[in-house]
């Protein structure tokens, strides 16, 4: 369940005064970025500070491109110079987020992604991400608030249905728990942990034939564990 960096950052462009230059920079390594080419775009961002060491967005894209190469230490205390510049940068606070949760310091990142919501309480993704930090630490009447919230704010996407799915699951609310497997998988077909589950989900109310049918899509799709269960079932 842990999110990659690639897919999860954010790149914001800023539109602020600074010279000239260094604006240029910090667009080249926006591209660089949004092109997975990471150590070119800490290339710019170093060129562009020389000329403006005071332009803040390119210590953000800088700290981007640095989590990108794992290198979480070092984004961090970018991250942090840039909240320090200004309190209210909402995807500063989301990214460093992310950081700690990659990391398994779940109360930061808890606390990031609460400050962020705060921040822009219409937000869908700081209540997913938040969510997904809460379901982890076993709080899942928290998680299911923040997935539902996502949801209300009209974020349709196979993560927070197949996440909110799972801690239903897990307080035995199977009903809800496969209605939203079910809508995970009407958004991707795909979704190899949204069949599994709802094969767990029949197999416990000893529905066979329809663990089976569920089980045998999820090992379709790549599930090694429904194949393991599968194993157990045909017993």
């Amino acid at each position: 369940m842990n999110k990659t960096i690639n897919s999860i950052f954010i790149i914001l462009i800023f539109l602020t005064a600074c010279s000239n230059d260094a604006t240029n920079y910090n667009q080249e390594a926006i591209k660089r970025i949004k092109n997975g080419k990471y150590q070119e775009a800490l290339i710019f961002t170093h060129k562009g500070l020389k000329e403006d060491s005071y332009y803040t967005p390119l210590y953000y894209n800088r700290a981007i491109a640095l989590a990108n190469i794992g290198k979480y230490k070092d984004a961090l205390e970018l991250l942090d110079y840039v909240i320090k510049d200004n309190i209210n940068f909402y995807d500063a606070y989301l990214n460093r987020g992310i950081i700690f949760e990659n990391q398994r310091d779940y109360i930061r990142a808890t606390k990031d992604y609460s400050y962020a919501i705060n921040l822009v309480p219409s937000n869908k993704k700081a209540y997913l991400y938040r969510g997904i930090v809460r379901l982890k630490n076993k709080d899942t009447n928290g998680a299911i608030a923040d997935f539902t919230r996502a949801i209300n704010n009209e974020l349709n996407s196979t993560s927070v249905y197949f996440n909110r799915g799972l801690a239903y699951y897990l307080v035995n609310n199977y009903k809800k728990a496969l209605n939203d497997f079910s809508h995970a998988i009407s958004i991707d077909p795909s979704s190899a942990n949204s069949y599994l589950y709802k094969g767990i989900i029949y197999n416990k109310l000893n529905n066979k034939t329809k663990a089976i049918k569920e089980l045998n899509l999820a090992v379709n799709y790549g599930s090694n564990k429904a194949n393991q269960l599968l194993k157990t079932i045909n017993k």
